[in-house]
């Protein structure tokens, strides 16, 4: 991967709890021109951008941050947002999985799944790596390849730590359909944007798009 063929793997996001109608105008406007993937934002939202941009694709957070709304909220959730968008990335309640409760989990991911293919969307599933040992995100890679579930993703971004190499590294080394991975949370640079693709992201979502895309040059200092 090297970084021309970075824009059509980032997913832009503004998730931050407060901004501007402004600011996430601007940020559509950068995936627009720059050819980014998609715009990720709340549900409040969608509408909004839709209005203002009819082709860019649109996608939004279900279930955010924590996960532990019921299944029937989550589906409601998505079912509102489904005239404005393409992609669903939803909250899995990772907590019933850090206490053992995988059939849970596997009810919510194939119920999910199943809701969001019927109403044509792409289903991506956080699972806040953070929280979860190896063993645990390996089952979460399971759970979602059985679930039918289109992309894995790391984090949220409002845990202890968001997107790390090994992580990634580790679920591309083990997974055993096409499921995409999508690194989130800590994205900031061009260097650690390219370190998670080639370690086996095929997404980056990050909200630093600018430094990103355009890295400031190194600035060199004398030597003696």
């Amino acid at each position: 991967m090297t970084n021309h063929d970075l824009p059509a793997a980032i997913e832009a996001t503004l998730l931050k709890p407060v901004h501007s109608p402004s600011e996430v105008l601007d940020m559509c406007k950068l995936v627009q021109d720059n050819k980014l993937a998609l715009a990720m934002v709340w549900p409040d939202q969608v509408e909004f951008i839709r209005n203002h941009y009819k082709d860019i694709r649109l996608g939004t957070v279900i279930g955010f941050p924590m996960g532990r709304a019921c299944l029937a909220s989550k589906q409601s959730e998505i079912l509102e947002v489904s005239p404005f968008v393409q992609d669903v990335d939803f909250v899995m309640n990772y907590n019933a999985l850090v206490r053992g409760d995988a059939n849970l989990v596997s009810d919510e991911l194939n119920s999910l799944s199943q809701w969001a293919h019927g109403l044509n969307l792409v289903i991506k599933c956080i699972v806040e790596t953070c929280y979860l040992n190896p063993e645990q995100q390996l089952q979460a890679l399971a759970l979602c390849e059985e679930a039918k579930i289109d992309f894995i993703k790391t984090s949220t971004g409002f845990g202890p730590k968001g997107a790390q190499a090994e992580d990634i590294r580790r679920w591309a080394q083990n997974r055993r359909t096409s499921i995409g991975i999508k690194a989130s949370g800590g994205v900031r640079t061009q260097a650690q944007a390219l370190e998670m693709l080639n370690a086996g992201a095929s997404r980056i979502g990050a909200s630093a798009i600018k430094d990103i895309l355009n890295p400031a040059p190194a600035i060199e200092t004398p030597g003696y």
